[in-house]
């Protein structure tokens, strides 16, 4: 069998609890989506899902509640993010600090989102997931488009020698975020 896709024309009816960045429309459109397509597993007693990159857990958090039979693990390199996300995880999801390898075991569905494009072989990446998916499972892969606001906002204030954020944009962030909490 081969790998299925889930794709972002996929739709998702329903509101939908939200955390972290989640908040913003492209996030809440790929909670949609990735809810969607875990809902037909909904059927069966148990089903097993890793969300790799996990970071703060937002996507695995609002899976999670969404799917109470299923069983999620969240696994991200990063201690103080997994210290963070597994805050009001509920009880149905796992944090772990490192990565996913098939000591695991296998997943009916694998998650890697805004992920891939900082690894320095997607091709070796994609060949280690295809080993965690169980036969007929559901590979969600999502990366950056490129051309949202927040994307080309970031690339006009980065600076090209160093790829960090310039004074410039720090200052303007530090004024919206002084300009939402004054609402």
């Amino acid at each position: 069998e081969g790998i299925r896709f889930a794709t972002c024309r996929e739709k998702a009816d329903g509101e939908m609890n939200f955390f972290g960045y989640e908040r913003e429309p492209a996030g809440r459109k790929r909670i949609r989506v990735l809810t969607a397509a875990l809902s037909e597993f909904s059927a069966t007693d148990r089903f097993r899902v890793v969300d790799i990159g996990c970071g703060l857990g937002s996507s695995t958090k609002a899976s999670a509640l969404q799917h109470g039979n299923g069983i999620f693990f969240g696994v991200d390199y990063d201690e103080g993010t997994i210290r963070e996300a597994r805050k009001d995880a509920p009880p149905n999801i796992h944090f772990f600090v490192g990565s996913a390898d098939a000591t695991l075991g296998r997943f009916d569905a694998v998650l890697i989102q805004e992920v891939l494009e900082h690894t320095p072989d997607p091709q070796k990446v994609a060949e280690a997931l295809r080993d965690l998916l169980a036969p007929g499972g559901l590979l969600f892969v999502t990366v950056p488009n490129g051309f949202s606001p927040k994307e080309l906002i970031s690339k006009i204030f980065r600076d090209p020698r160093t790829g960090n954020l310039t004074p410039r944009l720090l200052k303007l962030r530090a004024r919206l975020i002084r300009s939402k909490s004054q609402q």
